[in-house]
């Protein structure tokens, strides 16, 4: 079993490689010629690999961040980090159901979507609460939690996915940074 430390430096690097894996996936998509309403849609099944392994990472820099936080965040905390992580969860399963051939329709990722968007913004604000973090870093995952709604594979909002990847990836890398023998990391960034 993992000691706090080691969930610490484990989630800090899984989510810098899942931010940025999220990054790739909503670059590559906006690559492709955008869908048509009513007609064909986006070509993405082939981002499907890299978007559940970056879900996966980001699950994992969840943990780690949960291992940073110690129950400070209080229940508040604990609300956001399992509807975020649930919300992850239930996306990569689906998402691998899909991949699989099951017949799933897309809105069966509608409840994790959801989870993934107020688990984000509620871990944000808790962070923001307990300094956790510096006060940069939890805006912007509520920032780009909150734009999330907004996000469409279908045209340039996809897009919008490259900020909570940028969010993930800052977080990892203030976890990375606050790692044993450079405590004080984090709250030096916070200027």
């Amino acid at each position: 079993m993992a000691t706090g430390s080691n969930a610490h430096r484990w989630g800090g690097a899984a989510a810098v490689l899942g931010g940025l894996l999220f990054m790739a996936a909503a670059g590559l998509l906006n690559t492709r010629p955008a869908g048509i309403e009513g007609g064909p849609h986006r070509q993405a099944e082939d981002l499907t690999a890299i978007t559940v392994v970056a879900l996966l990472f980001m699950a994992l820099g969840l943990i780690g961040l949960a291992a940073r936080d110690g129950g400070r965040s209080g229940m508040v905390g604990r609300i956001g980090y399992v509807l975020a992580g649930g919300g992850m969860l239930l996306a990569l399963g689906v998402s691998l159901g899909m991949a699989a051939g099951l017949p799933l329709p897309w809105e069966s990722l509608m409840p994790a979507f959801v989870g993934v968007v107020l688990g984000s913004v509620v871990i944000g604000a808790a962070l923001l609460r307990t300094a956790v973090v510096p006060w940069w870093a939890a805006l912007l995952l509520i920032g780009s939690a909150a734009l999330l709604p907004v996000f469409n594979t279908e045209d340039a909002r996809a897009w919008l996915g490259v900020p909570y990847g940028a969010a993930w990836t800052v977080l990892g890398c203030l976890l990375l940074a606050d790692a044993p023998g450079r405590r004080g990391a984090i709250q030096a960034a916070a200027v």
